[in-house]
């Protein structure tokens, strides 16, 4: 047994696989509601064929035709009659080609036989109670295509196995096709990669009477997709042969070849089997020459995003290495690694932070500066990001030497960010570093008036009126520029 499922990437749970898991739903609705009577109606069916006297009509011309194309058969001298034989014997009926073809035009039961409108006014009422059960009304029969066979075939199972087995697969790799594609795409690619599993069906299958079920021509569509979207980019998978399994890194075009080869095997060795390995091998091929359609002719299609995935799970990785070191208060060998990661990986918050603890070894040195200058500068205010920029400020103010290097834009930044936040006490101390300075920030008095509001509300009324008085001649020095701060309670409310 040779088996391959790629575990490359999780699931963003941001961003779900809305119609991957939809797929999923609606097979599982198919199988628990609309299969769940199907037996019945095969039993009825089968009934019917027995008792209606149709068995003992066709069962005796069947076994005249298998004498002249088949005179090994046991069905040719068995004594059991033919309302007693067991099912298996009349769908092996059902699923005799030439037989079907000569009973369907006429050959077998002719029109000039006594019983011939009888036999058809039954023939036609079985095939009816056939078409009830799902498998038959709803399945690809391949030498019988149907437009509702075409896509019904894609939702119906034969057995629990068989339906959490492929949607174990459709989740394994639609997932990773969905993302890729958008919703839309992937839906239209699964869809049409079945339709292309089928074609292989309906030209080379050698019981184009058997029906053929199941979501495994559309997964292998799918797995087609995946080995030519992602081409030569490595991806992790699992494998396992026989009694051997490990996980393993290769390009993903290897994996198509792997899987045509696997399924073309199982094709020549296991004929006897009840798996469609056609339809997978179909499936495969469809899905490829569908991948390379969007290679070419999808506008929408790139692996960015996959790409920009590689990179951050690369960073990680490579920081992890850097981080223990650090634990262990190795920081000289730390030091060169998360430099070079910090080149490589300038957006990466971790990189930049495990960077800034080891340059506070020299507190004065440029190094040091810079990078808290740059954690300080950082614009977003999530409140992980806040956090940093304040416990940074603390720090910075402490070790710096000779002193912080603070630009006249990053401190009139700063005190907004330490109002935003409520953080008063460093608000303060950033507000009688500007005023000391005499820097003029475009909103300073607006600034100072609301700390001084909220520096008051906090139960500091001296202090706050200090600042209020600061933002006051500082308006009537520039009173157009600053004429907006006139309204604390404006001001409190920003």
């Amino acid at each position: 047994m040779f088996l391959l499922i790629p575990f490359d990437r999780k699931l963003d749970w941001r961003r779900p696989p809305l119609v991957t898991f939809a797929l999923v739903l609606i097979n599982l609705l198919v199988y628990f509601v609309f299969q769940s009577d199907q037996d019945q109606h095969l039993d009825e069916a089968l009934t019917y064929y027995a008792r209606s006297g149709l068995a003992e009509i066709e069962i005796p011309r069947y076994r005249d035709y298998l004498r002249e194309h088949d005179p090994e058969s046991p069905l040719i001298e068995t004594d059991v009659a033919p309302k007693d034989l067991s099912p298996v014997w009349y769908m092996k009926l059902e699923r005799d080609v030439g037989f079907r073809q000569r009973l369907d035009a006429g050959e077998i039961v002719r029109p000039s036989d006594a019983e011939y409108a009888v036999w058809l006014s039954k023939r036609k009422r079985f095939e009816k109670k056939l078409a009830k059960d799902p498998t038959y009304g709803y399945s690809l029969i391949p030498g019988r295509p149907t437009a509702q066979g075409l896509i019904g075939h894609m939702f119906l199972h034969a057995g629990l196995e068989h339906l959490f087995g492929n949607m174990f697969f459709l989740i394994a790799v639609g997932f990773l096709v969905e993302s890729t594609l958008g919703r839309v795409a992937f839906l239209a690619c699964y869809l049409l990669g079945g339709l292309v599993s089928a074609s292989f069906d309906i030209v080379f299958s050698t019981e184009p009477l058997v029906p053929s079920i199941g979501a495994s021509g559309a997964i292998a569509g799918l797995m087609g997709m995946y080995a030519v979207l992602y081409w030569t980019r490595k991806v992790r998978f699992f494998y396992y042969f026989i009694a051997y399994f490990d996980y393993v890194s290769l390009p993903a075009i290897v994996l198509l070849p792997l899987w045509l080869t696997s399924e073309g095997y199982h094709m020549i060795v296991d004929r006897d089997s009840h798996i469609d390995n056609l339809a997978h091998f179909g499936g495969l091929c469809g899905g490829a020459l569908l991948a390379l359609l969007v290679r070419r002719w999808l506008p929408s299609f790139t692996l960015e995003e996959v790409e920009a995935e590689d990179r951050s799970a690369e960073c990680e990785r490579r920081l992890a290495d850097a981080r223990v070191l650090c634990e262990q208060m190795e920081h000289r060998r730390a030091w060169p690694l998360l430099r070079k990661l910090h080149r490589e990986f300038p957006e990466n918050r971790g990189t930049l932070v495990y960077l800034h603890q080891c340059s506070r070894l020299a507190p004065e040195s440029d190094e040091f500066h810079r990078l808290s200058q740059r954690i300080l500068g950082l614009q977003e205010r999530d409140p992980a990001t806040h956090r940093l920029v304040v416990e940074t400020f603390e720090d910075y103010l402490k070790r710096a030497r000779p002193g912080p290097r603070l630009s006249e834009g990053m401190a009139c930044g700063l005190l907004e960010r330490f109002l935003d936040g409520g953080n008063l006490a460093e608000a303060e101390r950033m507000a009688g570093a500007i005023t000391k300075k005499s820097w003029r920030c475009g909103n300073l008095s607006r600034a100072l008036h609301r700390l001084g509001y909220l520096l008051a509300e906090a139960g500091h009324p001296g202090r706050g009126e200090r600042y209020r008085g600061l933002a006051r001649a500082l308006t009537e020095e520039s009173p157009g520029r600053n004429s907006g701060a006139a309204n604390p309670a404006d001001q409190a409310q920003q």
